[in-house]
């Protein structure tokens, strides 16, 4: 049998710790993008910016990338007297042009749903509520989106996907103006 004892002193001890830091610091730049581009935690190729014109730059609203200017930029909400009217109506009021609507889907919660059986049902449902539109929304159609859309769509919570007794998916849906 062999012995084998290590002896690490304190001034030893801040070399390894200064050490670990800097490599999990230099994981954490690779792996989340650093400063460059400047969207950290995406590559330049990940994100199109082809869809923008002059003036405009990439700007991301609750998790989602779209085109507009960053210094006259105003979002109609959900629940700002602009409910029911399309993003150009709901950004025209305020003296703006349409640039996009954007979706902020969610699951609504069913105790008597499917979707309570259990964990897998639960992540089923979290994910069919996603981007899943069946309710014919103007501006959005049916079938598997993103969370932007046209400036037809309109602005509000809308039931955006619906299976009886399974899962009922909602969305609130606000205009970027710019």
């Amino acid at each position: 049998m062999v012995n084998f004892n290590i002896n690490i002193k304190k001034k030893d001890l801040f070399i390894i710790i200064a050490a670990f830091v800097f490599l999990v610091g230099t994981g954490i730049i690779i792996a989340y993008g650093g400063t460059t581009p400047a969207a950290v935690g995406h590559s330049l190729g990940e994100i199109d910016a082809s869809s923008c014109t002059d003036g405009q730059v990439m700007i991301k609203v609750g998790g989602v990338w779209g085109c507009g200017r960053m210094k006259s930029t105003s979002f109609v909400t959900v629940g700002t007297g602009h409910d029911g009217q399309t993003g150009t109506q709901a950004c025209q009021s305020i003296g703006k042009e349409c640039v996009a609507v954007i979706s902020q889907n969610h699951y609504i919660y069913d105790p008597s749903f499917y979707c309570k059986t259990s964990a897998e049902a639960l992540y089923n449902c979290m994910v069919a509520c996603e981007r899943s539109y069946t309710n014919n929304l103007p501006g959005i159609g049916d079938g598997i989106g993103s969370d932007i859309h046209s400036c037809d769509a309109k602005v509000g919570e809308f039931t955006t996907h619906m299976q009886a007794n399974v899962v009922s998916c909602h969305a609130y849906f606000h205009a970027i103006c710019s």
